[in-house]
């Protein structure tokens, strides 16, 4: 499970309740899980704010390709000079 899904689970399951405990389904089981949540999801807004990466890798045909670490969108030629991802939208920078 992702932290992006865990948080989720937290808030769907008990997350708008001091009473986490009384969950079965709740991630997010023991002492302090309330303060546990609050932390991971603000963890996770504040990534969701930052850019993402170009990552360079090599397909199985020996291509050079380029892909979106939030996304997963994949290009074919060098997006040195795409701003923006046009899947996820996130501000892009080339890795390294």
């Amino acid at each position: 499970m992702t932290d992006r899904e865990k948080v989720i689970k937290g808030l769907e399951c008990c997350g708008f309740s001091r009473f986490m405990d009384k969950c079965q389904e709740c991630p997010y089981d023991g002492k302090d899980c309330f303060r546990r949540l609050k932390t991971d999801a603000l963890a996770l807004l504040k990534r969701e704010g930052e850019g993402a990466v170009w990552k360079y890798y090599l397909n199985d045909e020996g291509r050079a390709r380029w892909r979106c670490s939030y996304c997963g969108k994949v290009c074919h030629r060098n997006p040195h000079d795409k701003r923006h991802c046009s899947i996820c939208g996130k501000t892009m920078r080339m890795e390294g």
